[in-house]
C-alpha cells in the first residue's frame, strides 16, 4: 500500500473511531422514550397497563335514572399469560445470542442502550420455563382478581351477595390460563374464603359459545391456516418503507451496522411486551431501543394480523359468533 493508501486508510479508521464514540449523541438516540408506552402492546398490553388511572369506568358508574340491573352476560378474556411453546421457542432461540451481539456492539461504543439497559442483557435468558407455556401469569390472577372485584362494586345489588349456583353461571374453555381467570375473577368477586367452595364446571370442547371459531373447519381452513391470503398484508406491511425506516432505527441504536432481521425485530417486541405486561413498575431493556414511532409500526404489524385473522377483514369473521350472540339472546329472554 502506498503513502497516500495508507494516510486513506488511517483517516477513514479515524473517521469511524470518531462515529463511534459520537454514538451517543447521534440523532438516531432520541426520541427514544424513558418510559416504555405500554398502551401500544397489541394484544399483550396488560389490564392495568391500559387504565391504570381507573377513568375508563367512571362514564359507566353513573346510575340510570328509574333502572336497576337484573342481569349480566359478561364475555371476557383471559389474564396476562405466558408465550405458548411455539413462541418460546422463537424467543429462546434468537434473543440470548442477540443480547450479546448487543453488548459486545456496547463494548465498542456502538449503540444507544444506557449502561443499566445493557447490564439488563448481560447473561440474558427468558424468564420462563416450558411448563409454564400458555399458562396465567401471576399479574394474570391479580387482574382478573381486580376485574371481579370491580364488577361487584359496579353492581352491587347483583354482585354483593352470596355465591349460589342457580344464579351465576361460569363458563371457560379447555385452555387451563380461562379457568385460572375464571378462578381469579371468582375470587376477587366473592373473596378467598367463598371460591374455594366453589365448584367449577369441567370444560368441554368444540365450545360454539366461547370458542366459536375454533369449532369452525371452513373458518381454520379459509383463514386460520391459510397463509397466502390472511397473513398477506401484514407481509407487505414489512416490505414498505415505515417499516425498513424503524428496523433501520431500532438495529442501528443498538449499535448494528446493518439491519435486523423482521424476526429479531419482532422476538425483541414480544419480550417487550411480555415483561412491560409482568413487571410494570421495571422497563425491560428488551423495550429500550424501540421510539414512540416504532412502538406504533410494530402494534400496527401486530393489527394486521388480528384485523384479518379475526376481524372484518374476512367475511367470514363475523358471522363465527352467531351462537354466541344467540346464547345472549336467549338468556335475557327468560
Amino acid at each position: 500500500m502506498g503513502r497516500q493508501g495508507a494516510a486513506t486508510a488511517t483517516s477513514l479508521t479515524l473517521c469511524l473511531m470518531w462515529l463511534c464514540c459520537q454514538c451517543h449523541s447521534l440523532p438516531i438516540c432520541e426520541g427514544v422514550e424513558d418510559e416504555t408506552p405500554l398502551h401500544l402492546l397489541s394484544t399483550k398490553t396488560g389490564y392495568f397497563n391500559a387504565h391504570k388511572d381507573g377513568s375508563h369506568w367512571e362514564k359507566y358508574t353513573e346510575a340510570v335514572h328509574g333502572c336497576s340491573a337484573k342481569q349480566v352476560w359478561l364475555l371476557a378474556r383471559h389474564g396476562t399469560r405466558f408465550p405458548t411453546a411455539n413462541d418460546m421457542g422463537h424467543l429462546v432461540k434468537l434473543l440470548p445470542p442477540l443480547s450479546q451481539r448487543i453488548r459486545d456492539n456496547h463494548r465498542h461504543d456502538r449503540g444507544c442502550l444506557k449502561e443499566h439497559d445493557v447490564s439488563q442483557l448481560t447473561d440474558w435468558f427468558p424468564p420462563f420455563e416450558l411448563r409454564d407455556r400458555e399458562q396465567l401469569q401471576e399479574m394474570g390472577h391479580e387482574e382478573m382478581a381486580s376485574i371481579g372485584t370491580h364488577w361487584r362494586e359496579f353492581l352491587p345489588d347483583l354482585f354483593n351477595v352470596d355465591f349460589d349456583p342457580s344464579l351465576f353461571k361460569i363458563d371457560f374453555t379447555v385452555k387451563n390460563r380461562t379457568e385460572q381467570s375464571a378462578y381469579h375473577f371468582l375470587r376477587g368477586m366473592f373473596g378467598e374464603d367463598t371460591v374455594g367452595n366453589i365448584e367449577l364446571p369441567k370444560a368441554y370442547s368444540p365450545n360454539f359459545i366461547l370458542r366459536f371459531y375454533k369449532a369452525c373447519p371452513r373458518w381454520l381452513r379459509e383463514v386460520y391456516k391459510n397463509n397466502e391470503t390472511t397473513y398477506k398484508e401484514r407481509w407487505l406491511f414489512t416490505e414498505t418503507e415505515h417499516f425498513k425506516k424503524m428496523v433501520h432505527a431500532v438495529s442501528a441504536r443498538l449499535g448494528f451496522m446493518h439491519p435486523l432481521s423482521t424476526d429479531e425485530m419482532v422476538a425483541m417486541y414480544d419480550e417487550c411486551r411480555y415483561e412491560a405486561a409482568w413487571w410494570p413498575q421495571r422497563k425491560s431493556a428488551w423495550c429500550s431501543a424501540f421510539s414512540h414511532y416504532d412502538f406504533e409500526v410494530m402494534e400496527y404489524h401486530q393489527d394486521l394480523k388480528y384485523y384479518y385473522e379475526d376481524s372484518f377483514g374476512h367475511p367470514l369473521n363475523p358471522k363465527t359468533a352467531c351462537q354466541t350472540l344467540n346464547d345472549i339472546r336467549k338468556l335475557f329472554q327468560l
